[in-house]
């Protein structure tokens, strides 16, 4: 036990040192933990526009169903380890007890858990002046699911170890975890099938019943009866998430199962994918492919990298630029709207269809903000072949990027087509919002290649991508500034027809001016590795 004790005392230790070793990383915690602070003491309320509690508590069921049957579902096709590979070297061979090295295990993924859900304080403002709870109220909540997750992460490692005996076993699993979810659905269908409406649901996802289901449901039990001070019923979900954890741990030490054996697998390939993401380069985790056509078939120069890119697109879509996140694009464009349309259901003025054509185009850049930074442009940096080819900068800047440019435009004119006639919009709204998603991944794009120039590195992660989103936003103000100037330059009754369209244009058009005249002024970016 004292061996154990070492080794966290002593990464404990090298964590703190690295991070003071780091200011850049030290200077963006502090600020992170000021601001976090700031939203959980100061933030001001709005005992007016408060909303129904029960669409936390309905909403919190969600979150927890879907990251529970996310998280079981992953580890049951690649296995859930608690440990590193330098755990495995140092402790599998030592003469400690297998319970206390997984008790190691559990509680120091308890502790990383904790810690990678701390940007949920974030949104800690915004619960407290929607819901009217307390920053105790907001920590409980976050407690709550990362103590859910420890739960379902070592229930994992239970089922991972059980299915690995045969494909009948893994099927029985897959449809068990599945199973959880759709019958919380059915429940809440069944008790809103008289008056079937967004409030119903909503009601009945936060009835009472449902904290009776196993884990998930006791995890929601405990936190909002902590919220409401009922300890007692807190104490009795706590209690049985606890005799549940001690359940699986101890089917997990007297399970004939070679967990030993599972543990290594997944801690070399951890370890694999760690020190390919350090050394920036890709590595193939996943099962063999079958081999289609081969060659790039196009291209010369400069110009080759580009029919790469569509080659390597043609291998999850036979279209090349359209494709599965065309399909997702789609598909989350459409819950908005079905989302807003519900809640619009039953008030005298519900949302429009420009209005739900504007959400969607608004959350799908944000979107294509983050799959931008790992586009094909931002995988073609790091590696040589495009800093080696004897060809012009410029052209090979323009031809290495041209796909990632093309993409979000080819996704946008698709998927607001689609929207428009489903929804009946305005056609000149439709318009708007693909030219307007088509700008912003050009610009995210040059983004990408303005980073490169100002930050010294593709950023795609850490601070990095917090200065990089900073850079975007002091770029973008003058197009977001013009769009402003010319909705109030037009009048609300009058905006129609052609109007949102008009109103976008100087968005659209400051986007691909600003897009331009990066590229050009990055343009000897290629030039030489060291750029």
């Amino acid at each position: 036990m004292e061996a154990i004790l070492y080794i966290a005392r002593k990464q404990l230790k090298n964590s703190a040192v690295k991070l003071v070793r780091r200011p850049a990383r030290l200077i963006a915690v502090l600020a992170s933990a000021a601001l976090i602070v700031w939203m959980l003491l100061d933030m001001p309320s709005n005992s007016q526009g408060r909303l129904d509690p029960a669409i936390l508590q309905s909403g919190f069921l969600v979150w927890l169903l879907a990251l529970g049957t996310i998280t079981a579902l992953a580890s049951l096709e690649s296995g859930s380890s608690l440990f590193r590979l330098p755990d495995v070297n140092l402790l599998f061979v030592s003469p400690v007890s297998p319970k206390t090295i997984l008790a190691y295990g559990l509680v120091r993924q308890t502790g990383k858990t904790f810690a990678g859900f701390a940007f949920l304080l974030f949104y800690s403002g915004m619960l407290i002046d929607s819901f009217g709870i307390t920053a105790a109220d907001v920590v409980t909540l976050i407690l709550g699911t990362a103590l859910f997750l420890v739960v379902v992460q070592a229930l994992s490692l239970l089922l991972y170890c059980v299915a690995n005996r045969g494909p009948s076993q893994r099927a029985a699993i897959k449809a068990g975890i599945l199973a959880v979810p759709l019958l919380a659905a059915m429940y809440v269908l069944f008790q809103a099938r008289t008056g079937l409406s967004l409030t119903a649901v909503i009601k009945a996802a936060a009835s009472p019943v449902l904290d009776n289901l196993p884990v998930v449901g006791w995890a929601r039990g405990a936190v909002f009866a902590v919220m409401a001070g009922n300890l007692s019923a807190a104490a009795l979900y706590a209690a049985l998430t606890a005799i549940f954890l001690a359940l699986v741990i101890f089917f997990l030490l007297k399970i004939d199962a070679d967990y030993y054996e599972d543990v290594l697998s997944n801690a070399e390939k951890t370890f694999e994918l760690r020190r390919a993401a350090k050394e920036k380069r890709g590595i193939n985790v996943g099962r063999g492919k079958k081999v289609g056509s081969t060659g790039i078939g196009n291209g010369w120069g400069a110009s080759a990298f580009f029919y790469k890119h569509l080659c390597e697109a043609r291998r999850s879509s036979r279209f090349a630029l359209v494709g599965g996140s065309t399909l997702l694009l789609l598909l989350v464009n459409l819950g908005v709207a079905g989302i807003m349309a519900l809640i619009g259901s039953g008030k005298a003025d519900p949302a429009t269809a420009d209005a739900m054509l504007l959400s969607g185009c608004g959350l799908s850049v944000y979107i294509l903000f983050f799959q931008n930074a790992s586009g094909d442009w931002s995988r073609e940096l790091e590696k040589p072949y495009l800093y080696l080819v004897p060809e012009d900068p410029f052209r090979k800047l323009f031809w290495a990027g041209l796909s990632t440019v093309m993409k979000p435009a080819v996704d946008g004119f698709i998927v607001f087509a689609v929207l428009c006639a489903v929804l009946r919009a305005n056609p000149f709204s439709a318009l708007a919002c693909a030219l307007s998603y088509a700008a912003f991944g050009f610009l995210f794009t040059a983004g990408g290649v303005l980073g490169r120039r100002a930050l010294g590195s593709v950023p795609n992660r850490g601070v990095t991508m917090v200065l990089y989103m900073m850079l975007l936003l002091l770029v973008m103000s003058p197009g977001i500034a013009g769009t402003l100037i010319a909705v109030f330059a037009m009048k609300a009754a009058s905006f129609a027809g052609a109007a949102p369209l008009l109103a976008a244009l100087p968005l659209v058009a400051w986007n691909i001016a600003a897009s331009l005249c990066i590229f050009y002024g990055c343009r000897n970016l290629l030039s030489s590795w060291e750029n």
